[in-house]
């Protein structure tokens, strides 16, 4: 599952210079705090092409419910429309078989 709320919150710069969830949590309290419902939409929507760019076909997103406006939830739920009436469209990338090079002979003083 993803956070998608909390999708590329950092701006695609890893500020948890521990790697502790601890660190985490307290540096995505302070990011957290003043998210626009644009700026969830855009994170969330990149986070969802950069997915797809990698095949995955089916997301799971957690949405953080603790602010009384519900503006994450709001903000995931117009995401969700935008994707399912084909907002965006992720080519899909070639065919195994067209990135394989194919074999070449070995020249005739080699093979036996």
């Amino acid at each position: 599952h993803i956070h998608l709320d909390s999708a590329l919150i950092d701006a695609g710069h890893c500020l948890n210079q521990s790697g502790t969830l601890f660190e985490g949590i307290e540096i995505w309290r302070e990011l957290k705090k003043d998210p626009t419902c644009d700026n969830i939409v855009e994170r969330a929507t990149q986070a969802l092409k950069l997915q797809a760019q990698q095949g995955v076909l089916y997301v799971r997103s957690h949405a953080d419910v603790s602010e009384p406006a519900l503006r994450v939830l709001k903000a995931l739920l117009h995401v969700r429309e935008r994707v399912r009436t084909g907002y965006f469209f992720i080519p899909a990338p070639p065919p195994l078989a067209a990135l394989a090079t194919p074999l070449r002979p070995r020249s005739s003083a080699v093979r036996r």
